[in-house]
């Protein structure tokens, strides 16, 4: 018994989310494989569960340690099967591409999502969000030009008659 808590105690979950939206989806599913499961592509199916194009799978991986991986479109390696995985966030496969490469520690973790292919998600533009600014300027012992005093940024895309200030209290701010 104590063996076998002990292998248990070796490993923590890890949740890995793929970004499969706008992709045509493998009739053989979204697979993941890496040296956490022997690199087999077929043994690893993620799962839409909430058909929101983000696909996951929970696995046991070694404590304290780096997983290698590359999610699949499918359930083989091959031309067009397997993400190709940017340098800015994978390490050299040994065979002209790169792994996705994760640490794992002692706890349960999330990885992703990630959008297939890429370092970052893929999610559609979010909506920015705006706040008022109120912007003050000091112009006593200012010549105030005839053409008035305006406020010019890229945030009005450098206008420059688009923003006239005022001076509501008179007070030359």
């Amino acid at each position: 018994m104590a063996c076998l808590c002990g292998a248990l105690a070796a490993q923590v979950n890890v949740t890995f989310q793929v970004n499969m939206q706008g992709l045509t989806i493998s009739p053989n599913g979204v697979h993941i494989a890496g040296n956490f499961q022997s690199w087999n592509p077929a043994t690893s199916q993620l799962t839409d569960a909430n058909t929101d194009g983000i696909y996951e799978i929970t696995l046991p991986v070694p404590t304290n340690s780096t997983a290698l991986f590359k999610f699949i479109n499918g359930n083989a390696w091959g031309a067009g099967f397997q993400e190709s995985v940017p340098s800015a966030c994978g390490v050299d496969d040994g065979n002209g591409g790169n792994n996705r490469t994760f640490a794992v520690g002692t706890s349960a973790v999330t990885y992703g999502p990630v959008c297939f292919g890429a370092c970052i998600d893929c999610e559609e533009d979010v909506e920015p969000t705006y706040v008022d600014i109120t912007f003050q300027v000091n112009m006593n012992e200012q010549i105030i030009s005839s053409n008035g005093v305006h406020l010019v940024g890229n945030f009005q895309n450098w206008t420059a008659n688009g923003s006239a200030m005022t001076d509501a209290d008179l007070d030359g701010i």
